[in-house]
């Protein structure tokens, strides 16, 4: 029987979502043999958070294979092996993304808060640890936001994140330039330009391939001084 649009269309999203946790999984194998253990036991605490939020799955079994991952030598193997694992995750992800967002940007949020994720409000964070004097700040997934009820509250968070990191910046002279880089940059480069910035247009294949792999959107950057960040949100409530 032929499947409805809608159907098909969460189909296609599930297998693209697949795809990427493939090429993440050749990615961990690759370049993070030395930090695998660390990955997994990360990966077992947020399930956790998962089940809390009604993800139906045998855990214990899942902590169990994560556990087993790190001793896998073949790469095609520990692909297998880890897609099978996560597969539950990756049809919750689809079928609840409002859910899902809100796990992601809690975990985000609370893992480890240094100069590198630094939480600026409920959707906003920045790091800091840019030796040439630069604020990086990154929208944190934010889907339950993106209803026309709560829209209002997402745009306040916007704005008490940059007042926050306003104080931040007020306090360290090191940093000199304020970066924002993402999809949304690009989606919505007037919204940008309404909180202040500059769009600097595409990033660079190096800064895709280094920080955006595997994501297909167009990813631009827009940026601020020092100066005009602190004249538009130092001590501003508007």
């Amino acid at each position: 029987m032929e499947k409805n649009p809608l159907e098909q269309e969460n189909i296609n999203k599930i297998n693209a979502a697949r795809e990427k946790a493939r090429r993440d999984m050749e990615d961990v194998f690759d370049n993070k043999q030395e930090k695998l253990v660390d990955i997994m036991d990360y990966l077992i605490k947020k399930l956790d958070i998962f089940e809390e939020n009604g993800l139906i799955f045998d855990k214990e079994d899942s902590i169990k294979k994560l556990k087993e991952s790190v001793e896998i030598k073949d790469k095609e193997t520990f692909v297998s092996h880890m897609l099978k694992i996560l597969e539950p995750i990756i049809v919750f992800q689809i079928n609840q993304p409002k859910i899902f967002g809100k796990i992601q940007r809690e975990s985000i949020m609370n893992d480890a808060p240094n100069r590198d994720r630094i939480k600026l409000s409920e959707v906003l964070y920045c790091g800091l640890s840019d030796k040439n004097g630069v604020a990086h700040i990154h929208l944190a997934p934010a889907f339950d936001f993106m209803t026309k009820d709560k829209l209002s509250d997402f745009k306040q968070e916007i704005q008490n994140g940059l007042l926050k990191l306003a104080e931040i910046i007020k306090s360290d002279e090191n940093i000199k330039k304020i970066i924002a880089t993402s999809w949304i940059v690009a989606s919505s480069p007037k919204r940008l330009e309404d909180l202040g910035f500059t769009i600097e247009g595409e990033i660079s294949k190096e800064e895709r391939e280094k920080h955006f792999k595997g994501d297909d959107r167009p990813i631009f950057k827009a940026f601020m001084t020092r100066e005009d960040f602190l004249a538009r949100y130092d001590n501003k409530e508007n």
